[in-house]
């Protein structure tokens, strides 16, 4: 797809890509982001999409990348279609039939071929796997009559213009949420923080891991799973992915093992990236996570295979 010179919603997300390499490069040191969200700033008119992946077959490395930079593009349009027709419809059966539509948008792969490659760059990292960069890109004109189609609403061409606000195109470790500070200031102690978060998060013990699963219904993935916790548990909405959830929290102090608390949030590193993994601690032997796709959420100790994986831990709480 070509794009639209008069088209151009940018967007950031870390994932993965698929798509032709340009080039590979002997390296023997970690690669540093070849891409930099200063160099594709955001407008309301497209989306810019970097991804990453890593493997030792680099075609599969792409399917995979490409099926994770769409994924999160379907994830951004209709979080930002849902966020307005929450504000615009008064009427809850027409509001929650909309979103079942949309939400099977987004699980389509309706705007896989809408995405255009605008650089990509590839490495060959000193185990002999792949490690693959990526900027896409996507007309949002395509966006809003696919969504119009699929999911039968009457979204205007310049839609996204109107609807998406200054917030939304911050980068997601940016945005602040509006009830941090009446967290921060209420009368609840750090127990009682723990006790909300520990008892939502055992309420779902038993869903089934699915990557990119966001909610009790589908299923859950890591990261997936500890934002639907907090926000359900305390109201706190926290970014999306284990990366950016860690960034939003490195703020704060970081505990190791020895500190470690009930309802803490525990950062894992189980693969070549500084974070890949995130969960709750229930208390300072065990912790509550979704594990992988062959599992369900679960307690597991923290001991062997996760302590030597553990990157940081930090408190909820003020």
């Amino acid at each position: 797809m070509k794009l639209k010179i008069s088209a151009l919603f940018l967007f950031i997300v870390l994932g993965s890509c698929s798509v032709q390499q340009k080039q590979i490069n002997q390296t023997s040191k970690e690669v540093q982001l070849p891409f930099s969200k200063k160099d594709y700033p955001d407008t309301n008119e497209s989306f810019y999409v970097i991804s990453n992946a890593i493997g030792t077959n680099l075609n599969a490395v792409k399917s995979q990348a490409l099926a994770d930079a769409q994924f999160n593009l379907a994830q951004r349009a209709i979080s930002v279609i849902e966020s307005h027709l929450t504000s615009e419809l008064s009427n809850a059966n027409e509001l929650s039939n909309s979103k079942t539509r949309l939400n099977s948008v987004s699980k389509s792969n309706v705007f896989a071929n809408k995405i255009a490659l605008i650089d990509s760059k590839s490495f060959i990292k000193d185990n002999g796997k792949y490690e693959y960069w990526a900027v896409f890109s996507v007309d949002l004109d395509e966006v809003t009559k696919i969504i119009n189609k699929k999911a039968n609403l009457n979204l205007k061409k310049d839609f996204y213009k109107s609807a998406i606000d200054k917030d939304f195109q911050l980068s997601v470790k940016e945005k602040k949420n509006p009830r941090e500070d009446e967290i921060s200031k209420s009368t609840l102690n750090e127990s009682d923080l723990a006790d909300k978060i520990i008892t939502e998060s055992k309420k779902y013990i038993g869903v089934p891991y699915v990557w990119g699963g966001e909610n009790p219904e589908t299923g859950f993935d890591c990261s997936g799973y500890v934002q639907w916790v907090l926000n359900e548990s305390l109201g706190l909405y926290i970014p999306r992915t284990s990366k950016q959830q860690y960034n939003f929290f490195k703020s704060k102090i970081a505990k190791n093992l020895k500190s470690i608390k009930s309802g803490d949030i525990l950062f894992f590193k189980t693969i070549s990236s500084p974070v890949s993994h995130v969960g709750i601690a229930i208390n300072d032997k065990s912790f509550i996570h979704a594990p992988n796709s062959d599992s369900k959420i679960r307690i597991d100790e923290l001991e062997g295979y996760w302590t030597n994986r553990f990157v940081a831990g930090y408190a909820v709480s003020p």
